[in-house]
């Protein structure tokens, strides 16, 4: 079985999150929406296995400008834009199964797995019984709690991990900022495990 690669990246909802960049890795030029699936094309192209995991906060649909967008309108299918707009018309049925969203999410098509995490904060919806959601009952220490807890049991899970990468390129925000320090805690545990007796 050839050394695995996994690329972690905090997965995208904004209204330019469907536009192809132009990402340059070791002097090629990768077209893709997201940098890890271009870091994966380049790995592909070494002859090396990758797989790419995205981590979403559940709060991403709580976007209200999403649906203004002109230019998502065009990126993603109607249906898409329909559970957007049900989302905020009814959130509390979202945070029930916030899974069934995801699912949906057009960059899944390309990635090998994706998960949630939780969101902090407060977000305006379409709701008359809910106008506002709040989904700050945890603090950011705990959002790196999850992402740690989940790149270990991923790591462990898969056999001949070679390379774990985090890319932290989707953006500045308190998730990427957690995604980072789940990394340094992670390289942390890595050492420990190099030193575990036998």
């Amino acid at each position: 079985m050839a050394h695995r690669i996994l690329i972690y990246q905090i997965g995208r909802l904004d209204t330019n999150a469907f536009q192809k960049q132009s990402f340059n890795i070791g002097g090629k030029e990768y077209a893709s929406v997201l940098s890890s699936f271009a870091l994966r094309e380049f790995i592909h192209s070494k002859d090396e296995k990758a797989e790419v995991y995205l981590i979403y906060p559940i709060s991403l649909p709580f976007n209200k400008a999403l649906l203004k967008s002109k230019q998502l309108a065009e990126d993603v299918p109607i249906g898409f834009l329909k559970k957007i707009s049900d989302i905020l018309s009814n959130p509390m049925q979202y945070l029930e199964k916030p899974a069934e969203f995801f699912a949906s999410h057009p960059h899944n098509s390309e990635a090998t797995k994706f998960t949630m995490i939780h969101s902090i904060g407060s977000f305006e919806t379409n709701s008359t019984d809910y106008p506002t959601v709040f989904l700050n009952k945890c603090y950011y220490s705990d959002i790196v709690l999850e992402i740690l807890n989940l790149v270990i049991k991923d790591f462990v899970d898969n056999q001949k991990v070679e390379r774990v990468i985090f890319d932290i390129s989707s953006g500045q925000n308190v998730y990427v900022l957690a995604l980072t320090e789940a990394a340094r805690y992670f390289c942390a545990w890595l050492n420990d495990q190099a030193h575990l007796p036998l």
